[in-house]
């Protein structure tokens, strides 16, 4: 008799963490449907940022409670680029590197290129992005991306030749004095 209360206890604590997973895996959708909605009716501004950030901490907490569920990668993947569109680099960057450490994620491209417009557009770190357009450009000469990483890296390229040019200007006027 004992036995089969536990029995019945266990099945019921499975279904019910399958039925918590499933709740919190219905409320993403409903906030990335909001999200999509938003974007086809060219909504921008401060509450579609708070609906941004609000799906992404949860998309990282469905991954803490579940890292094995077969969404986590994709809701990470989306996480990324919300808090990309934040302007919160740090914890876009977390995600992209939650996602390096998933060996099944399948779009090592498109996050490789995410991770050089973080470094390029909310750090101003042109090199690291340079390093992650370039590694598109050469793992994946064929896919999409590379001719996007292409083009970023020619407008690095434009960039960096510009801010010399400034900085030797600079020098040779006479507001530099040494």
């Amino acid at each position: 008799m004992v036995l089969r209360i536990l029995l019945v206890l266990c099945v019921l604590g499975f279904f019910g963490c399958d039925s918590a997973r499933n709740e919190q895996y219905k409320e993403l959708s409903a906030l990335r449907e909001r999200i999509m909605e938003d974007n086809i009716n060219g909504l921008f501004g401060p509450a579609q940022r708070d609906l941004w950030i609000r799906f992404s901490q949860k998309a990282m907490a469905f991954y803490r409670a579940y890292p094995s569920d077969s969404s986590a990668p994709s809701l990470i993947f989306n996480a990324a680029e919300l808090y990309f569109k934040s302007n919160e680099g740090d914890s876009a960057l977390m995600a992209l590197t939650l996602l390096e450490e998933m060996p099944t994620f399948a779009r090592k491209p498109e996050l490789l290129y995410l991770r050089g417009q973080v470094y390029q557009m909310l750090f101003l770190n042109y090199d690291e992005a340079e390093i992650s357009y370039l590694a598109v450009v050469k793992s994946y000469p064929e896919h999409p991306k590379a001719q996007a990483a292409e083009t970023a890296l020619s407008v690095l390229t434009t960039l960096n030749n510009t801010l010399e040019d400034s900085s030797a200007l600079l020098k040779d006027s006479l507001l530099y004095q040494p």
